[in-house]
């Protein structure tokens, strides 16, 4: 199910959110997913959350393809491994290697 608003459909889209939560509950889909704001709290998630669901922390998967580039670019940029940033990978954080992005070569 997707949810969007288009220009003159706002003021619909919690009834058309509901109406659609509740034909799939009659089709057997036991989940919906409506996912979750920016952080929580926000405004997004408070949202969400009035249609009765439970808040859950979302989290990112963060692996390495290729550890040898990997290494090479987290070593350019000056860094010794992902736990000195909260970015990912910590070598696309904002101005460490200035505006340009590395890329493996």
């Amino acid at each position: 199910m997707f949810s969007l608003n288009a220009t003159g459909g706002a003021g619909y889209d919690t009834a058309l959110l509901w109406a659609g939560g509740m034909r799939l509950l009659e089709r057997g889909v036991p989940w919906l997913n409506l996912g979750g704001g920016a952080r929580w709290g926000d405004g997004i998630d408070t949202y969400k959350r009035y249609f009765g669901g439970t808040s859950l922390p979302l989290g990112a998967l963060k692996e390495v393809y290729r550890p040898d580039a990997f290494a090479a670019l987290t070593e350019r940029a000056g860094l010794t491994g992902p736990e000195e940033s909260s970015y990912f990978p910590p070598y696309r954080r904002p101005g460490i290697l200035g505006s340009a992005q590395p890329r493996p070569t």
